[in-house]
C-alpha cells in the first residue's frame, strides 16, 4: 500500500513539473523567407511565420515598410499591419490581440501562419516585421531587412584611350537588374561594366560610373582626364589694325565639333558677325590693344578663344581693299574706310555706362548716358550677330532696357552723336 501511494505521488511530481516547464518556456518567433541583398521587387515573395509555443490563442502582426503584405484570405495592406489568426478557435479574442490593424480570417488550426509580400523597387531597405502574440505566453518580434542598395564602385580602370572600366569591391555583390551607368561631363554615356567613351581633345574630361538598381542608385565614382588646354578652333587675322577700320577674322575649327558661335571684343570695339566669319572695328586710338574673342559651346562644353589686336598708332591707316558690313548685315567689299569721319570724345567714352553686366534673363537693364551738350543721340542695341534688338532717339540720360524677350548672350550698346561714337558691351545670362 505504502508503495502504490508513493508511486501515485511520484506521478503527481511528473505532471506538476511538466506543467511548470511549460509554463517557464520564453516565447521565439521567427520568419522564413528570402531577405537581404537580391530580393526581386515588384515579384510575390512567401514568409512564414512560426513560434515555440504548442497551444494558446496565436495572432501573427505582419508589419510591412516598402511594400504589400497579403494575408490567407486575399486580405491586403500597403505599408502597414495586417492581423492573421491562427486557430479558428480564436475569433472572438482578435480584437483585444490585434489592437485596431487589418484583419485576415483566420487560418485554420496549425503552428504556423504564411503572407505573401511585394516589395516596391526604389525602397533603399524595406523591411517585413513580425510581431507574434500568444495567449499567456506574452510576444516576440522578429524582423527581417531587404537590401536594395546599389553598391559603389571603388575605382575606374582606363584600359585604352576610350575604353573604361568601372571595378567593385570583392564582397560587393552586383544582383540581376543591377546597371552600371557613365557620364562624360555629366552627359550620359551608356550602360555596361566596360564602357567606350570618346574622350576626344577636350581640355578636362570627367568620367562617371554608377550603379542603379531598381531605382535606387549609388553615388558616382569618377576620373578626371586632363588633356591640357585643348580648345575648338583659332582665331586667324590681323596683329594689328588702325582705330575705326573695319577688318575681317575668321574662326577656324580645327578640333571640333562647335555647337554654336558668338563674336565680340573685350575692349572699346564693335563686331558684326555669323558663322566663322566677322567684321572688327575698334574705336579708341588711345588705347593699346584690345581682345578680339568667339565663344559658344562644343563638344567639351563652354568655350572662349580671344586673340589680342594691338591698335596701331597714329589715327586711321591709308584706305585699302577690306571688306565692311552693310546696314543690312552682309559683308561686302569695299576700297573706302568706313566711319572714317566717326571721332572719339575720351571723357564722354569713360562715362557710358550699363547696370547691371550681366544681367540676368527678365531683369531690366539701366542705359546712363553721358551729357552731349542736351543733344539727341541715337542709341541702337545689337546682338552678337549684329542684329538690332532695340533703338531709340533720346536727349534723356537714363534709359530702361527691358530684357525678358532677349535671348541670353553678349550685346553691344553704340550710341551715335553727330560724328561722335561709342559702344559698350553688356551680357544677359
Amino acid at each position: 500500500m505504502k508503495n502504490i501511494f508513493r508511486m501515485i505521488l511520484l506521478v503527481a511530481l511528473c505532471i506538476c513539473g511538466l506543467n511548470e516547464s511549460a509554463q517557464a518556456v520564453t516565447l521565439r518567433a521567427s520568419i522564413d523567407g528570402p531577405s537581404g541583398r537580391c530580393v526581386a521587387p515588384s515579384t510575390q515573395h512567401i514568409y512564414t511565420g512560426s513560434h515555440n509555443v504548442i497551444g494558446g490563442c496565436t495572432v501573427y502582426e505582419w508589419t510591412v515598410t516598402g511594400g504589400t503584405v497579403t494575408g490567407p484570405s486575399g486580405i491586403f495592406v500597403t505599408n502597414g499591419t495586417l492581423c492573421v489568426v491562427e486557430s479558428l478557435g480564436c475569433a472572438s479574442e482578435i480584437g483585444p490581440q490585434c489592437d485596431d490593424v487589418t484583419y485576415s480570417s483566420a487560418v485554420g488550426t496549425g503552428n504556423g501562419a504564411s503572407v505573401s509580400v511585394v516589395w516596391f523597387p526604389g525602397v533603399a531597405e524595406p523591411e517585413l516585421k513580425l510581431k507574434v502574440k500568444v495567449k499567456d505566453a506574452g510576444s516576440d518580434t522578429k524582423t527581417i531587412k531587404i537590401d536594395n542598395s546599389a553598391p559603389k564602385p571603388i575605382s575606374i580602370t582606363r584600359l585604352s584611350t576610350n575604353v573604361f572600366r568601372a571595378d567593385f569591391a570583392p564582397d560587393d555583390e552586383l544582383c540581376d537588374g543591377t546597371f552600371i551607368r557613365w557620364t562624360r561631363n555629366g552627359v550620359s554615356e551608356g550602360t555596361g561594366t566596360t564602357q567606350f567613351i570618346n574622350i576626344g581633345e577636350c581640355s578636362n574630361v570627367t568620367v562617371c560610373a554608377f550603379t542603379d538598381y531598381n531605382g535606387v542608385t549609388s553615388d558616382p565614382t569618377c576620373l578626371l582626364i586632363p588633356n591640357g588646354n585643348a580648345l575648338p578652333g583659332t582665331i586667324n587675322g590681323p596683329e594689328e589694325i588702325p582705330p575705326l577700320v573695319w577688318r575681317t577674322y575668321t574662326f577656324n575649327i580645327n578640333n571640333g565639333p562647335v555647337n554654336s558661335i558668338g563674336w565680340y571684343v573685350k575692349g572699346a570695339g564693335q563686331v558684326i558677325g555669323s558663322g566663322t566669319t566677322a567684321e572688327v572695328i575698334l574705336f579708341d586710338p588711345n588705347v593699346i590693344s584690345a581682345e578680339v574673342c568667339v565663344g559658344g559651346t562644343w563638344d567639351c562644353g563652354d568655350y572662349e578663344v580671344c586673340k589680342r589686336v594691338f591698335v596701331m598708332p597714329g589715327g586711321t591707316s591709308t584706305p585699302g581693299n577690306e571688306a565692311r558690313p552693310q546696314a543690312d548685315g552682309t559683308v561686302e567689299g569695299d576700297s573706302q574706310q568706313r566711319n572714317s569721319n566717326f571721332s572719339l570724345d575720351a571723357n564722354v567714352t569713360q562715362s557710358l555706362s550699363v547696370f547691371p553686366s550681366p544681367a540676368i534673363a527678365g531683369q531690366e537693364v539701366t542705359i546712363n548716358l553721358p551729357d552731349y551738350n542736351g543733344q539727341r543721340v541715337a542709341v541702337n542695341v545689337t546682338d552678337i550677330q549684329g542684329r538690332v534688338v532695340y533703338q531709340n532717339q533720346t536727349d534723356q540720360r537714363n534709359l530702361l532696357l527691358r530684357t525678358e524677350d532677349l535671348p541670353k548672350g553678349l550685346y553691344v550698346l553704340t550710341v551715335y552723336s553727330g560724328e561722335k561714337m561709342e559702344s559698350k558691351k553688356f551680357m544677359i545670362q
